[in-house]
């Protein structure tokens, strides 16, 4: 058994044992066999789908309204720990209870081997949570410690993916409009890295035409317009292209993209983010732990990076040629 624990790296064993598994292993040739793993992976999933529940973590009241996009995340990973065998259950944390262990008898209570932090509702006020007895991923980078597993949207590609888009339609000085800071937190500040790389390549001054616009006002989009003119707007949401238009923005003329397209948006043209799989993939990382019994926090933390899908709509007309 200890060194069934050793070669698969779970479980607990000194220093000095695994070194000498270890050596052995590599002495007689070891190579682990995958057809005989699978097998066994299987095996230790029917032993444990009966007995383990998963923890959907909310730093969100239980009565607090939820964005959809974390709804639909949420439904990603139900459908999900359903399919493998779990059961899932939605937690919310008193932002009142600081003893961790008495979270950690709570959850054992109700059956709970693993648990996803969802994204933290204010990335500035990092939740107490029992870190060392779950098996443990979370969502995004809004968790900025302790570091976990995470499956986040690939960000980096999504806002090249945009650009790229923009000015294959022919636009040539584009602004970003963002809402709030908490947007770069919790992607990483992937999306502004990308962008200011544009604006170097374009010969545009990156602080004027990146914004975060959440607390303007109708007169404040329209001074930031005609001082910077872009030919094409990419925001964080699409319902930003209708705050535009009642800002008095001739958006008739100018091309408009989203970073995150919403069907509620159908006209939009932008990005639709793969909520659903990030729920998903998250449940992955949480059962892979159970299954190989390692919980805690991790030595060197994982992260899986899902691709978005462009939606062409009709914000974005094709100018070349002009």
């Amino acid at each position: 058994m200890t060194v069934s624990r050793v070669l698969r790296g779970t479980g607990r064993t000194s220093q000095a044992t695994t070194e000498k598994v270890k050596a052995a292993a590599k002495q007689l040739g070891y190579r682990p066999n995958p057809m005989v793993q699978c097998l066994m992976t299987h095996v230790r999933k029917q032993r444990v789908e009966q007995t383990s529940n998963i923890a959907w973590v909310m730093t969100h009241r239980p009565n607090e309204s939820i964005a959809e996009p974390l709804l639909d995340i949420e439904r990603g990973a139900q459908t999900q720990a359903n399919e493998l065998g779990y059961a899932m259950i939605r937690f919310h944390l008193d932002p009142e209870l600081q003893d961790a262990q008495a979270l950690a008898r709570i959850l054992k209570a109700r059956g709970v081997q693993g648990g996803i932090i969802a994204p933290v509702k204010n990335p500035s006020v990092q939740p107490v949570f029992p870190w060392e007895d779950f098996a443990l991923a979370t969502i995004g980078r809004s968790l900025s410690r302790p570091a976990l597993h995470y499956t986040m949207s690939h960000h980096y590609h999504i806002m090249q993916q945009v650009l790229d888009k923009v000015c294959d339609h022919g636009y040539h000085k584009i602004g970003l409009l963002i809402g709030s800071p908490s947007w770069e937190v919790r992607v990483d500040y992937a999306t502004v890295m990308v962008f200011q790389q544009y604006c170097l390549q374009a010969g545009i001054a990156p602080d004027i035409a990146y914004q975060t616009c959440g607390r303007w006002s109708s007169s404040d989009h329209l001074d930031w317009f005609k001082h910077f003119q872009p030919d094409a707007i990419i925001a964080d949401y699409g319902y930003r292209y209708r705050t535009l238009v009642d800002a008095g923005l001739p958006m008739a003329k100018v091309g408009f993209a989203s970073l995150s397209w919403k069907k509620e948006t159908t006209n939009c043209s932008g990005i639709k983010q793969p909520f659903h799989a990030l729920g998903a993939s998250a449940v992955d990382l949480v059962s892979a732990q159970i299954i190989r019994n390692e919980r805690g926090l991790p030595h060197a933390p994982k992260a899986i990076l899902m691709e978005g899908e462009w939606v062409e709509g009709n914000t974005l007309s094709r100018i070349s040629g002009e």
